[in-house]
């Protein structure tokens, strides 16, 4: 019986599988690679979220007194909210 040798990159491993596991194995590795596919969108949409948290605070410490009192934020929370780094949300 003919085998080929496998990757499996989830536990390190490689090991001779026979070739009518073949089909087997391409559904786990589209499957993976759907995996991954999505694990890259959360982290765009987690750097994203950071990006726009960024310019959020630096605008908020931008703003003037009369435009915070517009907003109802002091000038000691809008100071306090932009210290805050930009993976805390």
């Amino acid at each position: 019986m003919a085998a080929e040798i496998f990757s499996f990159p989830e536990t390190g491993t490689a090991r001779h599988v026979p070739v009518t596991h073949k089909a087997s194995i391409n559904r786990q590795l589209r499957r993976m690679a759907a995996s991954l596919s999505l694990r890259w969108i959360n982290l765009l949409e987690i750097r994203r979220a950071w990006a726009a948290r960024w310019r959020q605070r630096r605008a908020l410490e931008d703003l003037d007194n009369h435009l915070l009192r517009d907003i109802g934020v002091t000038r000691g929370e809008a100071d306090q909210e932009a210290r805050l780094p930009f993976w805390r949300p």
